[in-house]
């Protein structure tokens, strides 16, 4: 968020002390100790920050950090959750050989060797990936909002033979994850950028990846109109279920982009081509194979012979480079 005390720049519509405030994209900061709201559109906000950091206006435009409230009850909803998940596993009967998934090796494939690499596990959950990096010989800390999911993933590591990887766990949010600067090669991640801000977010990853470093995440995207209206207004009715928590977004084409304005490269890969599939989970209930297979390869034959609709995937894998 930003706090902008302006002189003179009643043209942008602020008047007096204020909370500059974008109306769209991933970012919710809104604060009542600010005493003026202005709800501005991204490029306002770009705007905003270019006069904040122009040296001839220091004097007449001063930017200050703000509680982020909201941000913090947010990662509470999300701590619930997934500590309420945690404790319905049956953490002895999770395998601590689970095979990575067709996204989960093209991640891989994309991280090259993890040998010896201090990779960070961000939103690591119930610790598949974590316990997949550790048999490769990395030294990973597995990070999440979860205490819960923490100590599941401690569980399953003291299971492990010694592979020569070091684990360290972290019980906090990803946007202030407090671990060192420049302490990671690599950032790797499942589902976790569309539970953040992604804004606040990136510029953490930026800060704890050393220089040269990467982070690669298996998202969900937001590009496809008809997923997002079908996500937004049939979840949860009819019978139709609703995955997920109640603060969590696709990425959008503002996402990434905003990525492209803290990273030096932004790459998003579409491997597969998710779209009838999605009907086939939440309505068929993957109750007919036959049905299954068909819709299947509908998709799949979309994203062989189609590939300027493979970005319109419900499935997209992010990669960025410090």
């Amino acid at each position: 968020m930003i706090l902008l005390k302006p002189h003179g720049y009643e043209a942008y519509g602020i008047t007096s002390t204020a909370c500059l405030v974008p109306i769209d994209g991933p970012w919710l900061p809104l604060d009542p100790s600010c005493p003026n709201l202005v709800l501005a559109s991204p490029s306002r906000l770009k705007r905003a920050h270019a006069l904040c950091a122009h040296d001839e206006l220091a004097e007449t435009l001063e930017a200050v950090d703000v509680p982020d409230r909201q941000g913090e009850s947010i990662w509470a909803r999300e701590r619930d959750f997934h500590d309420a998940l945690a404790r319905q596993l049956d953490v002895d009967a999770l395998s601590v050989n689970r095979q990575p998934g067709p996204l989960d090796h093209v991640m891989l494939d994309l991280a090259g060797d993890l040998r010896g690499l201090r990779i960070l596990d961000a939103g690591c959950g119930q610790g598949d990936l974590t316990l997949h990096l550790l048999q490769q010989g990395a030294n990973v800390t597995a990070l999440d909002v979860s205490p819960g999911m923490i100590e599941v993933v401690r569980s399953r590591a003291s299971r492990l033979p010694d592979t020569g990887g070091q684990l360290a766990t972290v019980a906090a949010p990803l946007e202030q994850s407090e671990l060192p600067d420049a302490s990671f090669d690599l950032v790797l991640g499942k589902y976790i950028l569309h539970h953040i801000d992604v804004s606040s977010g990136a510029l953490e990853l930026r800060r704890v990846l050393r220089p040269g470093g990467r982070a690669i995440f298996i998202e969900n995207a937001g590009d496809n109109r008809l997923l997002i209206f079908a996500r937004d207004r049939l979840a949860g009715r009819w019978g139709i279920p609703r995955l997920g928590t109640e603060d969590e977004h696709p990425l959008t084409a503002g996402d990434i982009a905003g990525l492209r304005g803290v990273f030096s490269r932004v790459v998003a890969h579409y491997p597969v081509f998710e779209f009838l599939v999605l009907f086939d989970r939440q309505v068929l209930r993957f109750k007919s194979r036959r049905a299954s297979r068909i819709i299947r390869g509908i998709d799949n034959a979309v994203h062989r012979r189609i590939p300027r609709l493979r970005r319109y995937s419900y499935r997209v894998i992010v990669e960025l480079e410090v």
